[in-house]
């Protein structure tokens, strides 16, 4: 298993490592909110942060968004996570116009500051 390393080539963190903390935030925030029914365990990945695929993305959103690179001068990796919603989730009837109210109640509940006007 690969671990991050620093100058020296020391092991700073076991990705294992990483990804229990990520999980047990994830799992910390969704049990203040009450909600285990909306979300599953997260998904961790890692890349080189300067992979070719985030010159092709910022290709796709525009000039604006910042690769890994340009955010942080002589970052050498990206940790990415994401948290999937629950099936019941997924599948709750379509109620209105762009989704479920489940679904929005999940979107919301994980990311507040991003649906404020």
């Amino acid at each position: 298993m690969k671990s991050l390393s620093n100058k020296n080539g020391r092991d700073i963190m076991s990705n294992k490592k990483i990804e229990s903390e990520i999980e047990s935030i994830v799992i910390d925030t969704v049990e203040e909110l009450n909600r285990p029914d909306l979300f599953r365990r997260p998904f961790v990945a890692y890349s080189e942060a300067d992979d070719e695929r985030y010159t092709e993305l910022k290709a796709l959103i525009g000039d604006w968004h910042l690769k890994p690179t340009e955010l942080l001068p002589g970052a050498k990796s990206v940790i990415s996570y994401f948290v999937p919603f629950t099936k019941e989730v997924v599948l709750a009837p379509k109620t209105v116009q762009h989704g479920s109210f489940l679904w929005a109640e999940a979107c919301i509940s994980i990311c507040p500051v991003a649906y404020i006007e």
